[in-house]
């Protein structure tokens, strides 16, 4: 497990340890490619080569995503901080994990992308790009390395229930965006993982270039 919070880290860590598994965490910006490094050589001591990578890190925080509007008004500070954590720490995670998964001959890489990717939405420029380019990353990698064993997959959520989510939106707004959604809600957290770890999965072994979307029928319902 990492995270810039290396608590958090550490406590989801324990808590897989506490099923029997075995689990560690280590403290990971992104962003930094020299991070990068020194967390897959900190797993690669713990566990052997790292041939599975889920790729989770998004810059998301309420203050950031409200001055994320349309191109003429949005800061061009966070266009590059949403940019450099969501696509190019991405793309960091793959040139890390790549080299070992090639010699392995086997490798499973999973991004978590957004509809946002694929569907317009107001405001959000940076992070919708981010998530289109997070997608095509996924099929860039995917082709290029799949003759050598490697897959390369994303999933796209609508809305979660997530801290982030209740902490950034008022209950009305959380309501209102749960309506969106064909089943009238919004997801688990848990729901969206389990797809990400079907996708990570060899039962997924056919299974490459794909960024699946889990979004409860938001974009059949709205057509977004």
């Amino acid at each position: 497990m990492t995270d810039l919070d290396e608590a958090a880290a550490q406590s989801v860590a324990d808590e897989i340890a506490a099923t029997g598994a075995q689990a560690a965490s280590h403290p990971l910006d992104v962003a930094d490619e020299a991070q990068w490094t020194g967390a897959v050589a900190a797993a690669a001591r713990l566990f052997g080569p790292v041939t599975m990578l889920v790729g989770n890190a998004a810059l998301t925080s309420p203050a950031v995503m409200a001055r994320d509007l349309g191109v003429l008004d949005l800061d061009m500070a966070d266009w590059d901080r949403v940019i450099g954590v969501n696509l190019r720490g991405n793309l960091l995670g793959c040139r890390a994990v790549l080299p070992a998964m090639l010699e392995a001959g086997k490798g499973s890489i999973t991004f978590t992308s957004s509809i946002l990717g694929a569907r317009a939405g107001r405001a959000r420029a940076a992070y919708s790009v981010s998530k289109a380019g997070l997608d095509a990353l996924v099929r860039s990698v995917a082709t290029t390395y799949g003759s050598r064993g490697i897959r390369c997959n994303a999933v796209a959520p609508g809305f979660v229930a997530t801290d982030a989510m209740r902490g950034a939106a008022p209950p009305e707004r959380v309501g209102a965006l749960a309506r969106t959604s064909a089943l009238g809600r919004l997801a688990a957290p848990e729901e969206i993982a389990a797809v990400i770890a079907f996708l990570a999965s060899d039962r997924a072994s056919y299974l490459t270039g794909q960024t699946v979307t889990v979004d409860g029928g938001v974009v059949a319902q709205l057509g977004i």
